[in-house]
């Protein structure tokens, strides 16, 4: 997940640009405006990409880990950042890391169109099966300024700002965990027997063998029957496609850097005085360290992930980096994988967990970790058992995003 930091504006040519962003994991430096082309008006950003435990494998399905980075510029003048739109070619992923680059298109499956069409951002990513540390210098996205109505000669700041993701690949998945009770996905009439999501095609929807039956409620199938809404459409994102999503919650320190990009209005929307000020009036509750100065949003916890938010906070922080929320079925899939589920799994596939109160060291800083208690073979997880004071003041809250990637 990205945690941007803003230093100050340096300018270069007939453009300014922000020099060095950082991350929680992902870091950006060298940022740079080169070979600008003015009788097509496009130019290239060039920046440094590098983040830690990197991976692609290549064995079955395979997967791999990637960076979706985006451009946001502003004209001299304006205090309103918008995003950059990008050509769907003609980026260089640079050296070091073999690496690949993919653009993002605002529709995926239609032809490139500068207008309604163009490069939203693009995914970085190892081009071979490898581990480890990903980092190139000198990559470049081609960034086409006139499509965004700037003129040659107009001076523009430019941030670039990067999230982790993970691909997660195309095949048959199933969905629900055999479970039998409310709120479950399992086939037709068969409570338990879970759903297998065979293409990206519709769904259908009901009680007949073949279809998906989904239980709203905890009462019986039967109770709950009229609530069933089909077909699920081959337009949705029943999770068979391949697809990205991402590697950690959004942090606090992304939430920031979102805020700090929109404007008073935007920002006022989410960040509601009624919600973050009275109520949490910025004491470190429950480890939220978000607050306004000096006209500048601001945290003293970056890594560790936003909450307190309404449901309509992260469709916002997703259209703002040009991504969606995943849905359901995603989810499903993305835990899953191709496996058969087991009866009341969690997202690590099994239904083990840690029960013991964790102990940290560390607290607050980059590297927060847990320090005792971590239980081997089980599924590790931040919940009631293990729940234990985070914080200097005594608050139980979210721990660093990515905390359980290691013992």
């Amino acid at each position: 997940m990205s945690r941007i930091i803003v230093p100050l504006l340096t300018t270069l040519l007939l453009f300014a640009f922000f020099g060095t962003l950082h991350a929680n994991d992902v870091k950006i430096d060298n940022i740079s405006l080169t070979g600008q082309n003015t009788s097509e008006g496009y130019v290239y950003v060039q920046f440094d990409l590098s983040w830690e435990n990197s991976w692609r494998v290549t064995d079955g399905p395979g997967n791999w880990d990637a960076a979706w980075v985006f451009v946001k510029y502003r004209t001299e003048g304006s205090s309103t950042w918008r995003h950059a739109r990008l050509y769907a070619s003609g980026h260089s992923a640079g050296s070091g890391t073999p690496a690949l680059v993919q653009t993002g298109l605002i529709h995926e499956n239609l032809p490139y169109n500068p207008s309604s069409n163009p490069g939203m951002g693009a995914f970085f990513y190892r081009s071979g099966a490898g581990s480890g540390e990903f980092s190139i210098t000198g990559a470049q996205l081609r960034w086409n300024y006139a499509s965004n109505g700037i003129n040659n000669t107009d001076v523009v700041a430019v941030q670039v700002f990067a999230i982790e993701k993970i691909f997660i690949p195309e095949g048959s998945f199933y969905l629900g965990d055999g479970q039998t009770g409310g709120y479950q996905f399992y086939e037709g009439n068969t409570p338990g027997s879970p759903f297998l999501v065979t293409s990206a095609g519709a769904i259908e929807v009901g009680q007949n063998a073949g279809e998906l039956f989904y239980n709203r409620g905890s009462g019986s199938a039967e109770e709950f029957i009229h609530d069933q809404v089909g077909p699920i459409p081959a337009s949705f994102p029943n999770g068979y496609a391949g697809f990205y999503i991402m590697k950690h919650p959004v942090t606090q320190q992304q939430m920031v850097d979102f805020l700090n990009t929109l404007t008073t209005t935007q920002a006022n929307t989410i960040f509601r005085e009624g919600l973050w000020d009275t109520h949490l009036q910025f004491n470190q509750h429950n480890r939220n360290m978000m607050e306004f100065n000096n006209g500048f949003y601001e945290t003293q916890a970056p890594l560790v992930p936003i909450h307190y938010i309404t449901m309509e906070d992260p469709h916002a922080y997703a259209s703002w980096s040009s991504t969606r929320v995943m849905t359901e079925l995603e989810f499903e899939k993305a835990a899953r994988g191709p496996m058969f589920p087991e009866v009341g799994e969690f997202a690590w596939g099994n239904n083990s967990i840690a029960v013991d109160q964790y102990s940290f060291e560390n607290i607050g800083q980059a590297d927060e970790r847990v320090s005792g208690n971590y239980q081997e073979n089980v599924g590790n997880a931040y919940h009631p058992q293990t729940t234990n004071s985070i914080d200097t003041h005594g608050s139980v809250g979210p721990t660093r995003v990515g905390i359980f990637a290691t013992s």
